[in-house]
Parts: C-alpha cells; sequence; structure tokens
C-alpha cells in the first residue's frame, strides 16, 4: 500500500480547525457554568452577610425571613458545591480532548 504524500502544514492546519470546533462547545459550556456558579456564590455571600446581621439582633422579629434565608443559603451551598464538580469535570474533558489531539498519530 503506497503512501499518500501530504503537506505538514496543511495536515497541521486541518486538525487545529478540527481541534477548535470540537472543544469550542464545551469550552463554552464551561465558561457558561463558571459564570453562574461566580453568580451563586456572589448570592451565597450577600445571603450570609443578612444572616449574620439578622442573627446578630437581639429578639429579632424577623425569624421567619432568617428561617428562610438560611434554607436559600444551605440550598445555594448545594447549587455551588454541584457546579464547582461541574466545572471540574468540563475542564477535564477539555485538558484530555487537548491531550487527545496532540498525542494523535497523523
Amino acid at each position: 500500500m503506497s503512501q499518500i504524500p501530504t503537506d505538514r502544514a496543511a495536515l497541521d492546519e486541518y486538525m487545529a480547525v478540527w481541534f477548535r470546533s470540537e472543544v469550542s462547545d464545551t469550552f463554552e459550556l464551561r465558561s457558561m457554568v463558571v459564570r453562574v456558579r461566580t453568580q451563586v456564590q456572589g448570592n451565597i455571600w450577600s445571603r450570609r452577610r443578612a444572616i449574620d446581621h439578622l442573627e446578630s439582633i437581639k429578639d429579632c422579629p424577623t425569624y421567619g425571613w432568617l428561617k428562610r434565608l438560611k434554607e436559600n443559603h444551605e440550598e445555594d451551598s448545594t447549587y455551588s458545591e454541584v457546579l464547582g464538580d461541574l466545572v471540574d469535570k468540563l475542564c477535564a474533558s477539555i485538558l484530555k480532548k487537548e491531550n487527545d489531539a496532540s498525542d494523535m498519530e497523523y
């Protein structure tokens, strides 16, 4: 079987285009998840400050609010952990695709 002569630069360019199209969706998704995680962390921080303030007030007349804030705070903390795990998995997926592309024999 004879080998077809290839232009190495053209092949490198083709692989670069393939890699960008293969990884771009995953990279875009990861960027979106990072933005959402940042917003959730901001909500957690501001809610934590409100909870601390309400807890510092003796005989707080807003106990119902405080209870709901704490429940929402716990829920947001769970969301933040899930988003963190998702970001880690997406980063690992992107890194694997980068390694697979660099290890390809073409």
